[in-house]
């Protein structure tokens, strides 16, 4: 396998983990509570907005 041919499966994989754990964010986000979000400093407008992201948006 050529260097440049791994590089692309480890790009890949990293870029999976990367929308993985984005999507698990938001999904955690979508789930908190009014006082948790005040916590963090956000809105339920704020939660709601990012939480419907497409996952492969930052």
């Amino acid at each position: 396998m050529s260097r440049a041919c791994l590089h692309d499966i480890m790009d890949l994989a990293h870029r999976a983990r990367v929308w993985i754990d984005r999507r698990r964010s938001r999904d955690l986000l979508r789930r908190l509570d009014d006082r948790a979000l005040r916590d963090i400093g956000l809105s339920r407008l704020d939660a709601w907005r990012e939480a419907r992201k497409p996952f492969w948006r930052a």
